[in-house]
Formats: C-alpha cells, structure tokens, sequence
C-alpha cells in the first residue's frame, strides 16, 4: 500500500514538474510598430515606409494590410533585417483602392505563439480621370474605329468584318470590338489604336458571333452569340467562363458590383427573356426576373434596382427591376417609340430611342421630358466630368447629365453603331 502511495505521489510530482516546465515553455513574441505614425496619409505611388520592433520572435515577420476585417492584396519588401529591427516598404500601386482608412498588421511568431501590432493609415483613392471617346462606324463588312482623346486628337483605323459593339478598359488600356457575324473580335491599345491581340471566332463562319462586350471595373466580358459569356484578361485569355441556364443568351449587361454584373438575356429555342444577377467568376445566378421580350437596354440605378427598356404595343416601356423583392414593375410608357438604348446614373435617367432622347426621373414613375429631337443609337456615359454621350447618325454629341444643350464631339462619314468611354483606371 504504502509503496503504491509513493508510486502516485512520484507520479503527480513528475506531471506538475513538467506542466510546469510547459508553461515556462509558452513564450509570446513582442512586436511593435514604429513607423509609420497613426493616421499617415497616402496616395497611389507611394511607399510606405514601416519599421518594426520584435523581441524573443524566432519566425521572422508577416506583414498585412487590412479593410476592416478583410485582407487587401499589397505589395511588399523586407528591405533590411538588423537584429531585432525590420524595415520594410508596401507599395501603393492598385488603382482600384477605395479611400478610406486601412490598418497595417505585423505578426511575428514564437513557436505556435504569436502577437501582433496594428497601425492605422489613410489611403486616398487613385483619381479616375476622362481620356476620351471610342466609337464604331461603318457599313457592311467595312468598319471603322475611331478614337477622339480628351485633347481633342482624332485616330481611326479601318476594321475587316461587320463590329458592331466596342468597349473600353481603362484597366488594361485597351480599346475591344466585337463584330456580329464577320470578323474577329479585336483589342487594341487606346493611345495609338496598335493591334494587341485578335480571337478566333466562337462559331462557324456566316453563324452569329456575338451579341455585345463590356468593361466594368477590371474585367472584361465578351457576350457570345450561343449560351457563353467570356471573362477575358489583357491577353485575350480566359479569366473564366460560363454558360446561362437553359441555355440563355445574354444580349445587354450591366455592372452591379466588383462580383456582380445584371444581364438580359433569351432562351435560345423560344421568346422567353429574363434577367439575371449573377457572379461572372462562377456563373452562379443569385437573382432572376420574367421580362417582356426584345430587351434593347439595361441599366444598373446604384441603389439595388435595375431599369431596362425594350418595345411593346408600339410603345417604349421603361421597366424597373426590385433586386431585393425581385418584382418588376413597367413606370413609363412612351407611345409611337422605338427603344434603343437606357441609362441611369446618379438619379438621373436616359432613354434613346430611334427619334428623340428622353430623360426622366427613376423615382417618379409615369414622368419623361423630352430632350432632344433626334434619334440615338447608343448612349456611354463619363461619371467623371456627369456628361452623357449619344451617337446620332454619323455624329457624336454630349450632354449635361441634369441640364445643358447638345455639344458636338466627333463625327464619322457612315453610321455609328456603337461608343464607349476610355478611363485611366
């Protein structure tokens, strides 16, 4: 008995040495963050500057920049290592940033222990700027693309095939065109309208290529004429695809967020037509709405409603999309119009039809004014300088958003078909 005490005792004394010894063994790392100061301010191309201090660390450093609770992608250099001292630099280079305020992390480790010190920094976002206009002209197989930059310098170059639909991205400075049956769909690059690269035809020759393209924000979206809609890189490449449902096909999209994109699209075999928010990095359709068939334009409000156009009853019926309720609800109706284009910007909407621009206001239903007396096959808005531009015929005009005559931009010896706006970002 006695031995068995002893036993335990020389057990329990052997298991309190070693928790003891554990716990002497949980030795947390210090790190504190000496540069730069709280609240330093930043602007896109600059370096900042961190120095950090560590004690009793044995990995090293792991340096963050944070959104709130989010990781932002930014690059970094541990430019010195001096005992336990770390100078390192990020590198403010994404055009794309929103202004706000960020927080630099510094973790530092200690076997499985770690600690972490935070710095507040503001970052302004990078300032879009207007770089000009891009628009698609011509005839037939004989089209035109034609450049007018915001100093008022004119380029065009002669285009091959029937490109009806252009797109400009600031993000990849490019200039893309899409021709409907003949043709390649092409990239330029903006300042000197040079060939970048060209795409294969999706299709067979003489079959309907493509239905539209599009640049919001980074990306790039090509709208195939089958079930497809392409999500292409700098390089023509493909980011990601995805096919609609049933199949679908998508005819006019617009921008919703970074991940989500509103899109008006046909069933392939039968005049069903709907509308669909979905991710364009999955496909996955979050949201989907009936519509009247021949949808000729859409146009994402900001504010979680989505307005669109299309004819009916020889009538022009502007239509408006609830994101949140999924109900859509007809608000004007405009007898003896032919829609052809939408958009809605900063509480202010646009519709063009084949003879005369309307504006009306999205929160009063039944209301529409009368702007101009011509007919417009496209329409591209500038959110930097609030101007809307309308392709009328063979010219190009500009308007106020809110107010303000028909200023004269550039003009074409044939039809234009199609424009866009050139950013820096």
């Amino acid at each position: 008995m006695r031995h068995g005490l002893l036993l335990n005792f020389l057990w329990i004394l052997a298991y309190s040495l070693t928790m003891h010894s554990c716990k002497e063994e949980r030795v947390f790392p210090q790190v504190s963050i000496e540069l730069p100061d709280e609240g330093s301010v930043y602007n896109y191309g600059d370096t900042i500057r961190v120095r950090v201090l560590v004690e009793r660390a044995d990995e090293g450093i792991i340096p963050n920049v944070l959104k709130g609770d989010q990781v932002v992608r930014f690059p970094y250099e541990i430019y010195d290592h001096t005992d336990n001292e770390y100078l390192l630099f990020f590198f403010y280079r994404d055009k794309y940033l929103e202004s706000g305020n960020y927080d630099i992390r510094i973790t530092t480790f200690n076997g499985e222990n770690k600690s972490s010190d935070f710095r507040e920094i503001r970052i302004n976002e990078f300032p879009r700027r207007y770089r000009g206009l891009v628009a698609v002209s011509g005839s037939g197989t004989t089209r035109l693309i034609s450049k007018v930059d915001s100093s008022g310098g004119v380029k065009t170059v002669g285009l091959s095939g029937d490109h009806t639909y252009v797109a400009c991205s600031g993000s990849f400075n490019q200039v893309l065109t899409a021709p409907e049956t003949s043709g390649q769909f092409l990239a330029f690059g903006f300042e000197e309208l040079n060939s970048e690269y060209s795409l294969p035809n999706p299709r067979p020759q003489g079959a309907a290529q493509y239905r539209n393209v599009y640049a919001f924000g980074q990306r790039v979206y090509a709208l195939l004429a089958n079930d497809r809609v392409f999500n292409l890189n700098s390089a023509g490449g493909l980011e990601s695809s995805f096919s609609l449902q049933d199949p679908f096909i998508a005819y006019c999209a617009d921008g919703v967020s970074d991940e989500r994109i509103v899109v008006s699209a046909k069933e392939e075999t039968a005049n069903d037509w709907r509308l669909f928010v979905l991710n364009p990095a999955s496909g996955f359709v979050e949201k989907q709405a009936f519509t009247k068939p021949d949808v000729k334009g859409v146009s994402y409000a900001g504010n979680g409603h989505t307005f669109f156009t299309y004819p009916f009853n020889n009538q022009a019926v502007i239509a408006d999309y609830n994101h949140q309720t999924g109900q859509v609800s007809e608000q004007y109706f405009i007898p003896d119009e032919v829609p052809v284009d939408i958009l809605v910007r900063n509480g202010v909407g646009f519709l063009a039809t084949e003879q005369k621009v309307y504006t009306f206001d999205p929160a009063l239903p039944g209301m529409v004014t009368e702007r101009f007396t011509f007919g417009v096959s496209s329409l591209a808005y500038d959110q930097v300088n609030a101007e809307v531009y309308m392709a009328s015929g063979n010219t190009v005009y500009k308007t106020g958003l809110s107010t303000g005559g028909n200023v004269y931009v550039t003009g074409t010896t044939e039809k234009i078909h199609d424009i866009a706006v050139m950013y820096n970002k």
